[in-house]
């Protein structure tokens, strides 16, 4: 009875083991991807606000300012 409930333990224990090496890898790929998409971001926002201020200048005209 104390054999059959070791091996039960050492089963669930395998299994637990094997879901958080699981878990471990997707999060580690999730981080991997992670600051590729925050570098886009910037760069796309970036971008976005350099074409408003190019095209509120253009609209205004230098000479609307004074």
């Amino acid at each position: 009875d104390l054999l059959e409930s070791n091996k039960q333990m050492a089963k669930e224990f395998t299994d637990i083991r094997r879901g958080m090496t699981s878990k471990f890898k997707e999060v580690t790929q999730r981080l991997e991807e992670t600051p590729g998409i925050a570098h886009d971001l910037a760069a796309v926002t970036s971008n976005t606000l350099s074409k408003i201020e190019q095209d509120m200048s253009s609209a205004n005209g230098p000479n609307d300012y004074e």
